[in-house]
């Protein structure tokens, strides 16, 4: 009746509005960020908030602690959709960039790989015969033990150092043997990673399901001059980052290895 895609997208979204106890009231709808931001001066979620200006109506999100208790419980700090929508869309740009780096980086090893691929049979020859003369010698040392009894603990000694060595060996042969499939099959899944950034790009708006793939978790805090610092967690391990925004969505700078950096969100 569905396509499997869709069906997976549905558990997914039934999985995490549940995991994070997201609840819409009656006649509403689930916002797309509810349950994903984090306050982290107090702790709580943050609330969608719906208003309306200009005729025109847009989704603001604000720290459930100061929207229920007042400011002090909580600084009012909020978000909107919208500005989240182009800080979202801008980080999956710079994940397609550096994604396609590795795609390349991994294509060239492949390359390489099967360059060297008689000098790898050389060694794996190598190890084989190697393996071959350790277990020569864990006999040796058996029959050794069972001559000389007084000194089994020795023996026994020797005996599981020339087990780690081979279990060792054997190892390297295995990673030997396997290099290229593991290469071919991190290359697959680097290309799968960007085709589904470009599907969200190309759709250009992102949907719950995008989301809740992506993100574990949106950290908001509110610096001393107004400004926040929005920290973006995703669910896989990418290089941290910070870029700094000004009022008109430009990036004014940028830093590797941090975490967060200062947003304005006067004019979102």
């Amino acid at each position: 009746i569905i396509t499997r895609e869709l069906w997976e997208q549905a558990q997914l979204l039934l999985s995490e509005r549940n995991k994070r106890a997201v609840r819409a009231g009656h006649n509403q709808r689930i916002h797309r960020y509810s349950g994903l931001i984090l306050c982290q001066q107090c702790g709580r979620k943050f609330v969608a908030i719906k208003r309306t200006w200009q005729g025109k109506e847009r989704v603001e999100y604000a720290c459930n602690s100061n929207h229920r208790y007042g400011a002090e419980y909580c600084t009012p700090h909020r978000v909107s959709e919208e500005f989240l929508d182009r800080l979202i869309i801008e980080e999956l740009k710079s994940l397609k960039k550096s994604a396609e780096e590795n795609w390349n980086a991994i294509a060239k090893s492949v390359q390489n790989w099967a360059s060297k691929q008689s000098n790898v049979d050389v060694q794996i020859k190598r190890l084989q015969e190697r393996i071959a003369q350790l277990e020569e010698d864990v006999e040796g040392i058996l029959m050794e033990r069972i001559r000389d009894k007084g000194n089994a603990v020795r023996y026994d000694r020797m005996l599981e150092k020339h087990e780690k060595e081979i279990l060792l060996v054997k190892e390297q042969i295995t990673g030997y043997q396997n290099m290229e499939i593991v290469l071919n099959k991190k290359r697959m899944e680097m290309k799968t990673s960007i085709d589904l950034i470009d599907d969200i790009l190309d759709s250009g708006n992102l949907s719950e399901a995008n989301l809740r793939m992506l993100l574990q978790e949106i950290r908001v805090n509110e610096n001393s001059d107004g400004k926040l610092d929005i920290e973006f967690c995703m669910k896989a391990a990418f290089r941290t980052h910070c870029d700094w925004y000004n009022e008109v969505m430009e990036v004014i700078d940028s830093a590797a290895e941090l975490m967060v950096g200062n947003v304005d969100e006067e004019t979102a």
